[in-house]
C-alpha cells in the first residue's frame, strides 16, 4: 500500500509539473519585448535623438510603431531619424510622402529619396533610378497652381 501511495504521489507530481510546463509553453510569445523602452530609456534616447543620433530616433520610432501602436509618434521620430541622416529612415519618409495628395508632398518625397540614395542605401538607389527613368514625381510649375498649400501669388511669382 505504501508503495502504491508513493507511486501515485509521484505520478500526480509528474503530471502536475508536465501540465504546468505545457501551459507555460502555450503562453503567447511577445516578439516585441526587445523593442520595449522604459520611461528612463525613452527620455535618454529622446535627448540623444535631439542631439543628432539617428539610431536613437529610430529606436523611439520603432517603439511607438510596434509597441505602443502610435503611428503619429512613430512618423515624428522616423522623420527625426531621417533628418539626423539615417538612410533607411530617409527612404521610409519617402515612402510616407510619395502617395500624398499634393504635388509639394510628392516633391518632398523625391527629396528624401535622393538623400537616401546619395547616402548609399541600395533600395533608394534602385528606386531613384526607376523614378528618373519613368519621369515620375516631377513637380511641374502648373502643379503648384492646383496645390491648395501654395499661395497663388507665390506660384505665379515662380513662373
Amino acid at each position: 500500500m505504501k508503495q502504491s501511495k508513493a507511486l501515485l504521489m509521484s505520478v500526480l507530481w509528474f503530471a502536475s509539473h508536465t501540465a504546468y510546463a505545457q501551459n507555460a509553453s502555450e503562453q503567447p510569445v511577445n516578439l516585441n519585448q526587445d523593442l520595449v523602452l522604459t520611461q528612463q530609456q525613452l527620455r535618454t534616447l529622446a535627448v540623444e535623438a535631439m542631439r543628432g543620433s539617428s539610431e536613437a530616433a529610430s529606436k523611439i520610432s520603432v517603439f511607438y510603431g510596434f509597441v505602443l501602436l502610435n503611428p503619429m509618434e512613430e512618423r515624428r521620430w522616423a522623420l527625426i531619424a531621417a533628418e539626423n541622416g539615417d538612410p533607411v529612415a530617409q527612404y521610409n519618409v519617402y515612402e510616407d510622402f510619395v502617395n500624398n495628395d499634393t504635388a509639394l508632398d510628392r516633391e518632398r518625397a523625391l527629396f528624401w529619396l535622393r538623400k537616401s540614395a546619395n547616402a548609399g542605401y541600395k533600395d533608394a538607389q534602385e528606386k531613384l533610378k526607376r523614378v528618373e527613368q519613368d519621369g515620375k514625381h516631377a513637380l511641374a510649375p502648373h502643379a503648384l497652381k492646383s496645390d491648395p498649400h501654395v499661395n497663388r501669388s507665390d506660384a505665379s511669382a515662380s513662373e
